[in-house]
């Protein structure tokens, strides 16, 4: 519009160009802020969002110079569980930077904002992986995400009000990868949080430990074969007091190797065996469960003596004595069968 100044004889101009008033697209929990997204308005030289956080009143919270900019990330919106809302307008300028026009405010647009929740732990079990996180205030459940393998797809596989979760039916051997999202149901609406950062668990099934006996000069533990399995730990206890505590007495770097003779053990001693099975990944050990605990008592083999024939149809043997035996087994053979004699004295 031009108006004639006839004063002066100068042509004045006066631009008021009418803007339409842009719609929100999106509102995003982050880490740390909520993002912002609205429509592209033809014709406007930035845009103006206006926050209301909980029950306070509307303000300018961002002026942005910029009509192709159509996005804003709230870095103040962070209060976990509180009710922020958003409204937007686009602004008109002259040439000279001066606004000149305002659309009318968007639809407003709600959003709850949620801490990103924190993992911390995933450990095996002997049933599964068990994955735990912090809680996250204002959340009234979360959504516990899961990928399976190196080339699965990210699925929800669990929404539970509690902060941790055994996921049970796992093969051994494989990639299990896990994240946390909060949740905040407000009537019929779930307002999320950004997701948790990734945890990843090779899960490593608990062994079996299926035979312990003594030897000629160890205590030999026997133990199933773990499926993915690239190694073993082998742990001890030893004696009867309360503060004994579990030694790791080997490492096995072999994930076939399935027993291990614990040598030069104390005569009369009690020994208790447990192992965990181990992969090995990228410099990573991902560790399984305990195996059930196995009990032995050392006891060195008793030397025989003499066996002397001792009157018809008798044998006598004799043997060194063991302190710490109860007593002693005494077995002989008769064409091919082998028969065994309990004695129940250990003098």
């Amino acid at each position: 519009l031009h108006s004639e100044n006839h004063n002066s004889n100068v042509m004045v101009e006066n631009v008021a160009n009418y803007v339409c008033e842009p719609a929100i697209s999106a509102l995003t929990n982050g880490s740390a802020n909520i993002t912002v997204k609205w429509s592209k308005v033809a014709g406007a030289a930035g845009y103006q969002v206006y926050r209301k956080a909980g029950s306070g009143s509307w303000t300018l919270a961002k002026t942005i110079t910029s009509g192709s900019t159509v996005s804003w990330s709230d870095t103040k919106a962070t209060s976990s569980g509180t009710k922020y809302q958003y409204k937007v307008r686009a602004i008109a300028k002259t040439s000279a930077g001066t606004i000149v026009n305002k659309s009318t405010d968007s639809a407003i647009a709600t959003r709850y904002f949620l801490t990103q929740p924190k993992i911390s732990a995933v450990t095996n079990t002997s049933t599964g992986i068990t994955v735990e996180w912090g809680k996250v205030t204002g959340a009234t459940a979360y959504k516990l995400y899961r990928k399976a393998g190196s080339t699965g797809e990210w699925k929800l596989y669990k929404t539970t009000v509690d902060t941790s979760y055994t996921n049970t039916g796992l093969k051994s051997g494989v990639k299990y990868q896990y994240k946390v999202v909060a949740v905040k149901t407000v009537g019929s609406t779930d307002y999320t949080s950004a997701a948790s950062a990734i945890k990843t668990k090779y899960f490593v099934a608990a062994p079996v430990i299926n035979s312990i006996v003594n030897g000629a000069t160890s205590i030999t533990v026997k133990w199933d074969k773990v499926a993915g399995a690239t190694g073993y730990r082998v742990y001890r206890k030893a004696g009867t007091s309360s503060t004994a505590e579990w030694t790791l007495i080997k490492t096995i770097d072999s994930g076939d190797t399935l027993s291990y003779a614990d040598l030069n053990r104390t005569n009369g001693t009690k020994y208790q065996y447990k192992i965990v099975a181990i992969k090995t990944v990228s410099g990573t050990n991902y560790v399984g469960a305990y195996s059930n605990v196995r009990t032995m008592y050392r006891l060195t083999r008793p030397t025989i003596a003499s066996a002397t024939n001792s009157g018809a149809g008798k044998i006598t043997v004799k043997w060194d004595k063991n302190d710490k035996a109860t007593g002693y087994q005494v077995k002989y053979v008769v064409g091919s069968t082998t028969k065994t004699v309990k004695v129940t004295s250990a003098s």
